[in-house]
């Protein structure tokens, strides 16, 4: 695991480049607040984790970890990428962005 990873890992919010774009993951108190999001709302399996500080959000789902636009023009399934089945196979592959 790499540095950058393990603190990631480790840490309660990070803000920082990762790979070949940017990553903001929410602190526990922020993710409290983002239960709001429509798409994830009494979804036991579903949450947002952070942003890129744009349009694009990152979560889990369905044990997998993924990224999904803010805003989107369909059926949100359809806006789903798929970045890994753990943490660490996300942001390994620098796909944040």
């Amino acid at each position: 695991m790499s540095p950058k990873a393990q603190e990631i890992g480790t840490s309660n919010g990070f803000n920082d480049e990762v790979g070949v774009g940017y990553l903001i993951l929410w602190s526990v108190a922020e993710l409290a607040r983002a239960d709001g999001y429509e798409i994830f709302e009494f979804q036991p399996n579903r949450f947002l984790l952070g942003s890129n500080g744009g349009p694009t959000a990152y979560g889990f789902s369905d044990g997998s970890y993924i990224s999904i636009p803010f805003v989107f023009a369909g059926p949100w399934q359809n806006e789903v990428q798929v970045l890994g089945r753990t943490f660490v196979d996300a942001i390994s592959e620098g796909r944040a962005s």
